[in-house]
């Protein structure tokens, strides 16, 4: 890995201001972003070793090194322009007292400066590199959003649509490459099975993305998407109704299956479903028999799901996110934790139809 990557925690309002705050300031571009709490953060923080689910701490990783904590704020400054580059120097202070005081505002961070409804969506000069959409906007479900926040929303699905990241079929591209000028440059993949693919995971979350951003703005194109990506997914799935890890793979029955993008999308189409009931007949043999084949086929007896897959590796480092971790070589399955939590919410929002979550 050798790009300059921050972590931060997208819900903390101290966080994302001091982001802001290095994005204003950072005028050669050195750094990259991610929320820890997104899809594609917690697979780059899994792949250096790290608890995906830490979300106290900052996280820098800068030439195949990573720093956390006061470390990571400094090596941050140091390469800013002056006078804010003179904050290193405070390196002088020992560690230990550093991180002390960091850890004190970490564990108060919430109370101290307060929490965001939804996390942080990032605005056009943030996605200079690539526009993954699997990351970061799974958590839109709030209602309580604020104008400017829908704004935002709106015009970044906006411009998921006019760069075609939803094909005319209903299938999606992962990746938009952008120069530094923030132009288009060409589509690309993280992990699918080449740079036209139509990558499972990535499918359901944006169907989910999708009716989450109908859900809060009540925009007829966003429902209109989702019905798409939905139509999509049922016309692609296989008889056991679990994809593999990539629809546009030729040889399919060698690859692995991907429970939690399975998962994913019946989370989305129940949510379609309740916000508009017609569409039920058509949806709900897909919803009844992917959770039957979840449940009684993918689910370990300690209530693990099993049988996901992160996808084809190889294209990790075509984006230089390296080094590929060991623990992740193409094609064996995977466990991964959020399709369990999807899992669970299609499993409540079928027993509770009415309750609001």
């Amino acid at each position: 890995m050798n790009q300059s990557i921050i972590f931060f925690d997208g819900f903390c309002n101290l966080c994302n201001s001091f982001i802001n705050f290095i994005i204003d300031t950072d005028k050669k571009r050195i750094y990259r972003y991610s929320s820890l709490q997104s899809l594609e953060g917690q697979k780059l923080v899994k792949s250096i070793g790290q608890t995906p689910y830490n979300y106290k701490s900052l996280i820098l990783v800068q030439n195949n090194m990573m720093y956390q904590k006061s470390t990571a704020v400094l090596k941050i400054f140091r390469e800013l322009s002056f006078p804010w580059n003179l904050g290193y120097y405070f390196k002088i202070i020992p560690t230990f007292i550093r991180d002390y005081v960091y850890s004190i505002i970490a564990s108060n961070r919430y109370n101290l400066f307060g929490k965001r409804n939804t996390c942080r969506v990032p605005n056009d000069e943030e996605k200079q590199l690539s526009m993954d959409l699997t990351g970061g906007m799974i958590a839109l479900q709030s209602e309580n959003i604020s104008e400017k926040s829908k704004e935002r929303l709106i015009a970044h699905f906006d411009r998921i649509l006019d760069l075609n990241m939803i094909r005319t079929d209903g299938s999606v591209r992962q990746c938009a490459i952008f120069d530094s000028s923030n132009n288009f440059s060409h589509y690309s993949t993280n992990h699918g099975y080449e740079v036209f693919d139509s990558v499972a995971k990535t499918h359901a979350s944006t169907m989910l993305n999708f009716i989450s951003v109908y859900e809060i703005t009540g925009h007829q194109r966003f429902l209109n998407q989702t019905i798409k990506l939905a139509n999509y997914w049922c016309d692609s799935i296989p008889e056991d109704w679990v994809p593999r890890y990539d629809f546009t793979d030729p040889d399919p029955n060698t690859k692995p299956k991907d429970s939690c993008a399975a998962s994913i999308a019946v989370v989305a189409m129940i949510r379609l479903c309740k916000i508009r009931p017609e569409l039920n007949a058509h949806y709900r043999l897909v919803i009844e028999e992917t959770l039957k084949t979840l449940s009684k086929k993918y689910l370990a007896e300690g209530g693990i799901l099993l049988h996901s897959s992160w996808g084809d590796q190889r294209w990790h480092s075509a984006l230089k996110f390296e080094p590929i971790p060991s623990n992740l070589v193409f094609p064996q399955e995977e466990i991964l934790p959020f399709g369990n939590y999807f899992f669970v919410e299609a499993i409540f929002r079928e027993l509770k139809p009415d309750e609001n979550i």
